[in-house]
């Protein structure tokens, strides 16, 4: 056999076989261009996965407080002890709500209604109009506690005793807000930023389905409840 495939009797071990430097060059460009074009997909995907899980694990985190809270301390509309406007619910109001929630959170910083207590953050809808922000001016009506994750939970009271509806449902009691980075950016509903309904005696996710690029509005309020029937972040794509 290796005198067929070697006809002039050539001593094959003084010869070394190899690419040459070019085509060394050449496979490296090509791995190159094609890591350079996947990674950033590979890298959204990866962090989708974990905004996913954090998504659940807050979800879950914050119904056993409420269940342990509302078992201690009655139903969320008892926690009230003034009457206030739909969107200007008083800081006593939503101090109620926090006081029997946040004790139940794995808490590294408590902000209260602190103004300078962390950055100045502008929240965007997915549509990219402006939602407002929970710092700053608006301290006096936000509750704002930063996790142990770096993570940060916002709650807010409004309505009249519960008698709010909200996000899909009848007789809410406010709203919190979970940014799973923190400050950082995007600060987007849907993206890095989702909506859960405070009732009477339970957490539920804001249900409305605005997250679909056919909607309308495409402000995103209702990403959680997507995330958590689905487990996945689809509707960005």
């Amino acid at each position: 056999m290796i005198n067929i495939l070697n006809k002039n009797n050539i001593n094959l071990s003084n010869y070394r076989f190899g690419f040459t430097l070019a085509e060394v060059l050449i496979t490296l460009g090509v791995i190159g261009v094609v890591a350079a074009l996947t990674m950033p997909m590979v890298i959204d995907r990866y962090n989708e996965v974990a905004t996913v899980s954090k998504v659940k694990k807050i979800y879950s985190t914050l119904g056993n407080a409420m269940s342990l809270a509302v078992s201690e301390n009655g139903t969320v509309d008892t926690w009230f002890v003034e009457t206030a406007g739909a969107w200007v619910a008083s800081q006593k109001n939503t101090q109620g709500i926090a006081s029997n929630i946040v004790p139940q959170l794995k808490v590294l910083k408590d902000c209260g209604f602190e103004k300078n207590c962390m950055m100045v953050v502008d929240f965007k809808f997915l549509n990219g109009s402006k939602w407002g922000t929970y710092t700053n001016y608006r301290d006096k009506y936000f509750y704002k506690v930063i996790l142990n994750d770096g993570s940060v939970v916002i709650i807010k009271a409004q309505g009249d005793k519960c008698n709010l509806t909200d996000g899909g449902y009848s007789n809410t009691c406010g709203y919190i807000l979970y940014d799973v980075n923190g400050e950082k950016a995007p600060n987007t509903f849907g993206k890095d930023v989702f909506s859960f309904l405070i009732m009477k005696d339970s957490i539920k996710p804001n249900k409305l389905d605005n997250c679909k690029k056919s909607s309308t509005e495409r402000q995103c309020t209702g990403a959680a409840a997507y995330i958590i029937l689905n487990g996945n972040m689809n509707y960005l794509h």
